[in-house]
C-alpha cells in the first residue's frame, strides 16, 4: 500500500514577494481547515466557500444514499415531512419536492437559497425573521421552505413536526465542538415516530482534518444514544478516490438509519 503524507510546514523565504505569495496560499488552504464555533464565523467560513467556487459537495442530482434508502424514510406514508440540514441548493431538495413530499431546509448562506428557487424556477416568497436572525424561503403551495440562518437557533415552534432527516453532510460539516449540541437541537426537533438517515466519512484524521471530517463509528453510537436506535445501513469503501482527493491511505463511508429508542 502507498503512503501518503501532508506537509504542513511553513518555510521562510529571503524574498519579501515569495513570502507574500506563500502566505496567501497558506491563508487559503487554512480557510479550507478552520473549524469556526462562533455564530457569524460558521456562517462567513461556508459564505466564503461558495463564493470562491470550493463547493465540491454540491450535486443538482439527488444524493445516491436518499434514492436508494427513501424507503427507509417514508415507511409506508405516501407523502412525509422531510428536513435536510445544511441543505446548500442539494438537488435533493426539488427531488423530494417534485415527488409531492413537504421539503424543509436549513442554510446559512442566503445567496445559496435565492440561486437555488432561481435556478429551479419555482415560484416563491421570501420574509425576514428577526427570531433567527435571517429569512423564510417559501414556495408558493408551502410544500417547500428552507430557512437562511444558522442551524442552532432553529426550534421546533418554527419549523413545525418533522417526520424524517436526511443528513447528507451536515453532522461531518460542523465542528466536532458542535456535534454534541447539533444532536441535541435534532432530538428536539424530530417528531415521535422519525426516521433519520445519517451519511459519515471515517479516515485516520491526522492526515486530513476535513470537511468532511472523520466520524468514528462510536462517536456516532454515542452522541445519538440518548434517544435513537442505531444502526449501519451500509459501508462503502472509498480508499482510492480519497487518495486522489485528500492525500489519505484509506477512508470508508458509512450509512447509518437512525429511530427513536426503544423504550
Amino acid at each position: 500500500m502507498r503512503h501518503f503524507k501532508h506537509d504542513f510546514e511553513m518555510t521562510n523565504k529571503s524574498s519579501e514577494v515569495e513570502d507574500t505569495v506563500q502566505h496567501s496560499e497558506h491563508n487559503i488552504e487554512q480557510n479550507i481547515r478552520l473549524s469556526c464555533s462562533g455564530v457569524e464565523d460558521r456562517v462567513q467560513y461556508w459564505q466564503a466557500r461558495w463564493a470562491t467556487g470550493q463547493s465540491q459537495w454540491h450535486s443538482e442530482k439527488p444524493h445516491q444514499y436518499l434514492v436508494k434508502y427513501l424507503d427507509q424514510l417514508v415507511t409506508g406514508d405516501a407523502k412525509i415531512r422531510i428536513f435536510l440540514p445544511l441543505c446548500g441548493k442539494a438537488g435533493d431538495l426539488n427531488w423530494l419536492y417534485q415527488a409531492g413530499h413537504t421539503v424543509l431546509g436549513v442554510e446559512g448562506v442566503p445567496f445559496v437559497v435565492e440561486q437555488f428557487f432561481r435556478e429551479n424556477k419555482i415560484e416563491h416568497e421570501k420574509t425576514s425573521m428577526q427570531d433567527i436572525n435571517g429569512w423564510k424561503f417559501q414556495s408558493k403551495d408551502g410544500r417547500l421552505t428552507i430557512y437562511a440562518c444558522d442551524f442552532f437557533l432553529l426550534t421546533p415552534a418554527i419549523l413545525g413536526p418533522i417526520d424524517a432527516v436526511y443528513d447528507r453532510g451536515a453532522l461531518e460539516a460542523v465542528s466536532p465542538n458542535d456535534r454534541i449540541n447539533y444532536v441535541r437541537v435534532m432530538q428536539s426537533l424530530v417528531g415521535p415516530e422519525f426516521r433519520y438517515v445519517l451519511n459519515t466519512y471515517e479516515y485516520d484524521d491526522t492526515m486530513f482534518q476535513g470537511p468532511p471530517r472523520n466520524i468514528p463509528r462510536d462517536e456516532v453510537f454515542n452522541l445519538f444514544a440518548d434517544f435513537c436506535e442505531v444502526d449501519i445501513l451500509e459501508e462503502e469503501d472509498e480508499s482510492d478516490a480519497a487518495a486522489d482527493k485528500f492525500n489519505l491511505e484509506w477512508m470508508v463511508k458509512v450509512v447509518y438509519l437512525l429511530k427513536p429508542a426503544l423504550q
